[in-house]
Protein backbone atom coordinates (compact mmCIF):
# COMPACT_ATOMS: atom_id res chain seq x y z
CA UNK A 1 0.00 0.00 0.00
CA UNK A 2 1.46 3.70 -0.69
CA UNK A 3 0.99 6.30 1.26
CA UNK A 4 0.08 9.89 0.09
CA UNK A 5 0.76 13.00 2.04
CA UNK A 6 -2.23 15.52 2.87
CA UNK A 7 -0.59 18.01 1.27
CA UNK A 8 0.57 16.55 -1.86
CA UNK A 9 -3.36 15.15 -2.08
CA UNK A 10 -4.41 18.28 -2.09
CA UNK A 11 -3.38 19.18 -5.78
CA UNK A 12 -5.35 16.21 -6.98
CA UNK A 13 -8.54 16.61 -5.97
CA UNK A 14 -11.42 15.54 -8.45
CA UNK A 15 -14.69 14.55 -8.66
CA UNK A 16 -15.40 10.70 -9.24
CA UNK A 17 -18.88 8.87 -10.69
CA UNK A 18 -18.78 5.69 -8.11
CA UNK A 19 -18.41 5.31 -4.61
CA UNK A 20 -14.87 4.68 -2.82
CA UNK A 21 -13.75 1.46 -1.55
CA UNK A 22 -12.26 2.86 2.17
CA UNK A 23 -10.75 0.83 4.80
CA UNK A 24 -9.59 2.48 8.37
CA UNK A 25 -6.80 0.87 9.12
CA UNK A 26 -5.85 2.55 12.81
CA UNK A 27 -7.63 5.06 14.66
CA UNK A 28 -9.70 8.67 13.50
CA UNK A 29 -10.31 11.05 16.64
CA UNK A 30 -10.90 14.53 17.17
CA UNK A 31 -10.35 17.33 19.35
CA UNK A 32 -11.92 21.06 19.19
CA UNK A 33 -10.43 23.80 21.41
CA UNK A 34 -12.46 26.46 20.70
CA UNK A 35 -11.74 28.33 18.23
CA UNK A 36 -9.74 25.17 16.92
CA UNK A 37 -10.79 21.87 15.42
CA UNK A 38 -8.14 19.25 15.01
CA UNK A 39 -8.40 15.63 13.61
CA UNK A 40 -5.66 13.39 14.10
CA UNK A 41 -5.05 9.54 12.40
CA UNK A 42 -2.97 6.98 13.87
CA UNK A 43 -2.71 4.78 10.87
CA UNK A 44 -3.87 4.41 7.62
CA UNK A 45 -6.84 4.99 5.75
CA UNK A 46 -6.79 3.09 2.62
CA UNK A 47 -8.28 3.34 -1.09
CA UNK A 48 -8.96 -0.45 -1.70
CA UNK A 49 -10.23 0.20 -4.90
CA UNK A 50 -9.77 -0.14 -8.59
CA UNK A 51 -9.67 3.18 -9.11
CA UNK A 52 -8.91 6.80 -7.54
CA UNK A 53 -11.33 8.39 -5.30
CA UNK A 54 -12.77 11.67 -5.90
CA UNK A 55 -12.09 14.58 -2.89
CA UNK A 56 -12.13 13.34 0.21
CA UNK A 57 -13.41 15.48 3.20
CA UNK A 58 -13.53 14.55 7.13
CA UNK A 59 -16.89 16.39 8.86
CA UNK A 60 -17.21 16.73 12.25
CA UNK A 61 -20.72 16.44 13.22
CA UNK A 62 -22.58 16.63 16.62
CA UNK A 63 -26.00 15.37 17.34
CA UNK A 64 -28.96 14.70 19.55
CA UNK A 65 -29.54 11.25 18.61
CA UNK A 66 -26.51 8.65 17.04
CA UNK A 67 -25.78 9.98 13.68
CA UNK A 68 -27.04 9.90 10.80
CA UNK A 69 -29.95 10.31 13.48
CA UNK A 70 -33.31 8.32 11.72
CA UNK A 71 -35.75 9.15 15.63
CA UNK A 72 -36.97 11.95 15.69
CA UNK A 73 -36.86 12.67 11.86
CA UNK A 74 -35.95 15.78 11.59
CA UNK A 75 -33.16 15.67 14.44
CA UNK A 76 -31.04 18.39 14.90
CA UNK A 77 -27.53 18.15 13.87
CA UNK A 78 -24.41 19.97 13.53
CA UNK A 79 -21.29 20.16 11.73
CA UNK A 80 -18.82 21.58 14.21
CA UNK A 81 -15.50 21.57 11.84
CA UNK A 82 -14.73 20.14 8.40
CA UNK A 83 -11.15 19.09 6.67
CA UNK A 84 -10.75 18.86 3.12
CA UNK A 85 -8.11 16.35 2.30
CA UNK A 86 -7.66 15.52 -1.02
CA UNK A 87 -7.89 12.54 -3.46
CA UNK A 88 -6.35 8.72 -3.44
CA UNK A 89 -4.89 7.29 -6.52
CA UNK A 90 -6.13 3.19 -6.58
CA UNK A 91 -3.78 2.14 -4.26
CA UNK A 92 -2.69 4.79 -1.40
CA UNK A 93 -4.00 5.85 1.75
CA UNK A 94 -3.44 8.66 4.08
CA UNK A 95 -1.20 7.88 7.04
CA UNK A 96 -0.31 9.43 10.22
CA UNK A 97 -0.98 13.02 10.57
CA UNK A 98 -2.79 15.77 12.57
CA UNK A 99 -4.53 18.90 10.76
CA UNK A 100 -6.14 21.80 12.14
CA UNK A 101 -9.16 24.01 11.26
CA UNK A 102 -11.70 26.39 12.44
CA UNK A 103 -14.51 25.22 14.66
CA UNK A 104 -18.20 26.11 14.65
CA UNK A 105 -20.31 25.51 17.80
CA UNK A 106 -23.51 26.84 18.18
CA UNK A 107 -24.89 27.83 20.77
CA UNK A 108 -26.06 24.65 22.53
CA UNK A 109 -26.68 22.65 25.68
CA UNK A 110 -26.88 18.74 26.30
CA UNK A 111 -25.15 16.07 25.88
CA UNK A 112 -23.80 15.73 22.27
CA UNK A 113 -23.06 12.56 20.44
CA UNK A 114 -19.98 13.46 18.00
CA UNK A 115 -19.34 11.45 14.80
CA UNK A 116 -16.82 11.91 12.43
CA UNK A 117 -17.96 11.34 8.53
CA UNK A 118 -15.21 10.33 5.54
CA UNK A 119 -16.96 11.90 2.80
CA UNK A 120 -16.10 11.56 -0.81
CA UNK A 121 -17.02 13.97 -3.75
CA UNK A 122 -19.06 11.94 -6.57
CA UNK A 123 -21.08 13.40 -9.68
CA UNK A 124 -24.38 12.75 -6.94
CA UNK A 125 -22.68 15.04 -4.63
CA UNK A 126 -20.69 14.42 -1.36
CA UNK A 127 -21.54 11.21 -0.10
CA UNK A 128 -20.69 9.68 3.60
CA UNK A 129 -18.29 6.25 2.90
CA UNK A 130 -17.54 5.89 6.56
CA UNK A 131 -18.65 7.07 9.72
CA UNK A 132 -16.87 7.23 13.16
CA UNK A 133 -18.89 7.39 15.95
CA UNK A 134 -16.77 8.60 19.10
CA UNK A 135 -19.34 9.72 21.76
CA UNK A 136 -20.87 11.83 23.45
CA UNK A 137 -19.64 15.70 24.89
CA UNK A 138 -21.20 17.70 27.36
CA UNK A 139 -21.88 21.74 26.09
CA UNK A 140 -23.25 24.22 27.95
CA UNK A 141 -24.34 27.11 25.95
CA UNK A 142 -21.70 26.36 23.37
CA UNK A 143 -18.84 25.12 25.29
CA UNK A 144 -17.30 22.04 26.31
CA UNK A 145 -18.27 21.90 29.81
CA UNK A 146 -14.39 19.46 30.46
CA UNK A 147 -12.80 22.93 28.73
CA UNK A 148 -9.52 23.80 30.56
CA UNK A 149 -8.10 27.65 30.64
CA UNK A 150 -4.40 27.90 30.30
CA UNK A 151 -2.38 30.47 32.68
CA UNK A 152 0.12 32.39 31.41
CA UNK A 153 3.43 32.04 33.39
CA UNK A 154 3.56 35.21 35.38
CA UNK A 155 7.18 35.99 35.51
CA UNK A 156 8.36 39.15 34.58
CA UNK A 157 9.32 39.45 30.96
CA UNK A 158 12.80 41.06 30.27
CA UNK A 159 14.53 42.03 27.14
CA UNK A 160 15.72 39.28 24.92
CA UNK A 161 19.27 39.32 26.25
CA UNK A 162 21.12 37.84 23.16
CA UNK A 163 20.00 37.64 19.58
CA UNK A 164 19.01 34.46 17.45
CA UNK A 165 22.62 33.11 16.21
CA UNK A 166 23.26 30.23 13.84
CA UNK A 167 23.68 26.73 15.42
CA UNK A 168 20.68 27.84 18.20
CA UNK A 169 17.68 25.19 18.60
CA UNK A 170 14.14 26.72 20.15
CA UNK A 171 11.44 24.35 21.11
CA UNK A 172 8.55 25.57 21.20
CA UNK A 173 5.69 24.13 23.54
CA UNK A 174 2.31 24.71 22.35
CA UNK A 175 0.06 24.82 25.42
CA UNK A 176 -3.01 26.78 24.06
CA UNK A 177 -5.46 28.50 21.69
CA UNK A 178 -5.46 32.44 21.38
CA UNK A 179 -8.30 32.61 23.64
CA UNK A 180 -6.34 30.34 26.25
CA UNK A 181 -8.34 27.29 25.78
CA UNK A 182 -6.32 24.74 26.85
CA UNK A 183 -5.34 22.04 24.73
CA UNK A 184 -4.98 18.73 26.02
CA UNK A 185 -2.11 17.02 26.71
CA UNK A 186 -2.26 14.61 24.17
CA UNK A 187 -2.85 17.42 21.38
CA UNK A 188 -0.48 19.68 22.21
CA UNK A 189 2.30 20.19 19.59
CA UNK A 190 5.94 20.12 19.73
CA UNK A 191 8.04 22.29 17.75
CA UNK A 192 11.83 22.30 17.18
CA UNK A 193 13.51 25.19 15.28
CA UNK A 194 17.09 24.45 14.23
CA UNK A 195 18.72 28.07 12.75
CA UNK A 196 21.33 26.71 9.79
CA UNK A 197 22.36 30.24 8.74
CA UNK A 198 21.44 33.92 8.65
CA UNK A 199 18.24 33.62 6.67
CA UNK A 200 17.01 29.66 7.14
CA UNK A 201 16.13 27.76 9.89
CA UNK A 202 14.95 23.77 9.66
CA UNK A 203 10.84 23.75 11.20
CA UNK A 204 10.26 20.25 12.40
CA UNK A 205 6.85 18.92 14.11
CA UNK A 206 6.74 15.41 13.78
CA UNK A 207 5.71 14.30 11.23
CA UNK A 208 6.49 17.68 9.24
CA UNK A 209 9.44 18.72 8.64
CA UNK A 210 10.72 21.71 6.31
CA UNK A 211 13.44 24.43 5.81
CA UNK A 212 11.52 27.82 6.12
CA UNK A 213 13.09 31.17 5.45
CA UNK A 214 13.07 33.25 8.44
CA UNK A 215 13.74 37.05 9.95
CA UNK A 216 14.87 37.75 13.65
CA UNK A 217 14.10 41.21 15.57
CA UNK A 218 13.29 42.80 18.87
CA UNK A 219 10.23 44.82 18.85
CA UNK A 220 8.12 46.40 21.46
CA UNK A 221 4.71 45.00 21.76
CA UNK A 222 1.77 45.01 24.93
CA UNK A 223 1.50 41.92 27.32
CA UNK A 224 -1.16 42.20 29.82
CA UNK A 225 -1.32 45.95 29.41
CA UNK A 226 2.51 46.78 29.45
CA UNK A 227 4.71 47.53 26.70
CA UNK A 228 7.70 45.02 26.67
CA UNK A 229 10.59 44.25 24.73
CA UNK A 230 9.96 41.14 22.64
CA UNK A 231 12.11 38.74 20.40
CA UNK A 232 9.71 38.48 16.94
CA UNK A 233 10.77 35.91 14.67
CA UNK A 234 9.03 35.62 11.27
CA UNK A 235 9.25 32.40 9.39
CA UNK A 236 7.73 31.85 5.57
CA UNK A 237 7.44 28.78 3.38
CA UNK A 238 7.47 28.97 -0.09
CA UNK A 239 9.32 31.54 -2.64
CA UNK A 240 8.38 34.67 -4.55
CA UNK A 241 4.53 35.39 -4.57
CA UNK A 242 4.13 31.69 -4.00
CA UNK A 243 3.94 31.66 0.14
CA UNK A 244 2.57 28.51 1.31
CA UNK A 245 2.38 29.86 5.26
CA UNK A 246 3.33 32.84 7.47
CA UNK A 247 4.48 32.12 11.28
CA UNK A 248 5.30 35.02 12.93
CA UNK A 249 6.32 34.00 16.74
CA UNK A 250 6.48 36.61 19.31
CA UNK A 251 9.10 35.53 22.02
CA UNK A 252 8.57 37.24 25.70
CA UNK A 253 11.73 36.39 27.41
CA UNK A 254 11.13 35.39 31.20
CA UNK A 255 14.51 34.23 31.95
CA UNK A 256 17.92 34.17 29.06
CA UNK A 257 16.70 31.32 27.16
CA UNK A 258 13.27 30.58 28.60
CA UNK A 259 9.68 32.40 28.74
CA UNK A 260 6.17 32.99 26.88
CA UNK A 261 5.47 32.53 23.04
CA UNK A 262 2.35 33.51 20.93
CA UNK A 263 2.35 32.14 17.62
CA UNK A 264 0.45 33.58 14.99
CA UNK A 265 0.29 31.17 11.56
CA UNK A 266 -1.18 32.15 7.95
CA UNK A 267 -1.64 29.78 5.44
CA UNK A 268 -1.63 30.88 1.92
CA UNK A 269 -2.85 29.02 -1.41
CA UNK A 270 -2.60 30.37 -4.71
CA UNK A 271 -1.52 33.76 -3.19
CA UNK A 272 -4.69 34.18 -1.44
CA UNK A 273 -5.53 33.75 2.37
CA UNK A 274 -6.88 30.19 3.24
CA UNK A 275 -6.51 30.75 7.24
CA UNK A 276 -5.20 32.03 10.61
CA UNK A 277 -4.65 30.73 13.62
CA UNK A 278 -3.25 31.74 17.19
CA UNK A 279 -1.47 29.91 19.54
CA UNK A 280 0.40 30.25 23.05
CA UNK A 281 2.93 28.05 24.78
CA UNK A 282 6.09 28.27 26.45
CA UNK A 283 9.80 28.06 24.66
CA UNK A 284 13.29 26.88 25.35
CA UNK A 285 16.35 28.25 23.67
CA UNK A 286 19.39 25.65 23.68
CA UNK A 287 22.71 28.01 22.71
CA UNK A 288 25.21 27.03 19.79
CA UNK A 289 27.65 29.10 22.17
Amino acid sequence: MKTLLCLVALLFCMVRTEAANLYLNGKLEWNITEPQCGFRLKGELQNLGPLGTGTIKLVLWASEHPYPPTIPSPATGFIVGEYTLGALDAGYQFTDFTVKTASDVPFINGNFYFTIAVLELTTAGWRNQMLVPTGTKALLNGNFVTQETWTMPDKPVITPPLPIQIGDIITLSERATGEFNKFPSSWQETIKLTVDNATKMRYANDPRKAIVNYNSTVVKTSLKGKKVWTGKLVMTYGANNNISFKNTVYLYYQDKNTGTYKSVVKGYLFDGELAKATTWGTFKIKRAF
